[in-house]
């Protein structure tokens, strides 16, 4: 019996049991094996609906399964999504609501996702954005990264935001290069950026976001989590705005 009959077999023998009718009396011989197995052949044959039924229930309660894995998996990881001390925070770092949001410079969806972004935090003051550093598509994002905490780690606030909506707005790839170029030009010093670049926080910040990501089961960027939601791939405005009205109903507290 291959796997996947195995994990259909209880749910095809339970469909089986209430189709069976109930006016029918078992006697010794249908008690044997073969004879009900051959029961059971005859009555699939001219009943193949259940074969469909247990397969829809065996499917509703994978899925059932796998998203009571991933509330769970929120949940015990929730003070590393919202409250690590190794993440930068955008918009109102004391707002009512947090969006966390795993991310790649290099990633175009990332990008198209920026300008909404800033658009609903300019237009609702009270929306924090948590920023998971994920370079996953190749050295140059892990360069642009390095760059991008190190900033954090230096000034976090207003500037960086700057630093890295511009970041994500330049044209071609990032790079360690023009990502030090980006941020002289909000502020910076460079020198102090490059003294960081290979710190013991930013090694420590990359790889507790890659842990964070894989125990989360994120699979791309832009990943967005939001109250016990995760969203993945790019969004517009009103999709946000969305999800930020959908978190705020379902969390009572700012640790949501």
């Amino acid at each position: 019996m291959t796997r996947s009959i195995a994990k259909l077999a209880p749910a095809l023998l339970a469909a089986f049991s209430v189709a069976w009718p109930m006016e029918h009396k078992a006697t010794a011989d249908e008690l044997d094996r073969a004879k009900v197995e051959e029961a059971i052949h005859d009555y699939i044959l001219n009943h193949p609906e259940i074969i469909r039924d247990a397969i829809v229930e065996m499917q509703r309660h994978e899925q059932a399964d796998k998203e009571k894995a991933a509330l769970a998996a929120l949940e015990n990881n929730r003070a590393l999504l919202l409250a690590s001390p190794h993440q930068a925070v955008i918009g109102n770092p004391n707002g009512d609501i947090s969006i966390v949001e795993f991310f790649d410079y290099n990633c175009p969806y990332c990008r198209q996702s920026a300008p909404d972004l800033a658009s609903v935090l300019a237009q609702d003051k009270n929306v924090r954005v948590v920023l998971k550093e994920w370079p996953i598509l190749g050295p140059d994002s892990i360069e642009a990264a390095k760059v991008s905490i190190a900033a954090r780690i230096l000034d976090g606030g207003a500037r960086f935001q700057e630093f890295h909506e511009k970041l994500l707005a330049i044209h071609g790839r990032a790079n360690r290069t023009n990502a030090i170029q980006v941020a002289t030009s909000v502020g910076y010093d460079s020198q102090r950026i490059e003294s960081e670049i290979e710190s013991d926080e930013v090694k420590s910040t990359i790889a507790e976001v890659a842990q964070l990501g894989t125990t989360l089961n994120i699979t791309g960027t832009p990943s967005f989590i939001a109250g016990s939601r995760a969203i993945a791939g790019a969004m517009d405005v009103n999709g946000l705005k969305r999800v930020v009205a959908r978190a705020r109903q379902e969390c009572k507290t700012p640790s949501c």
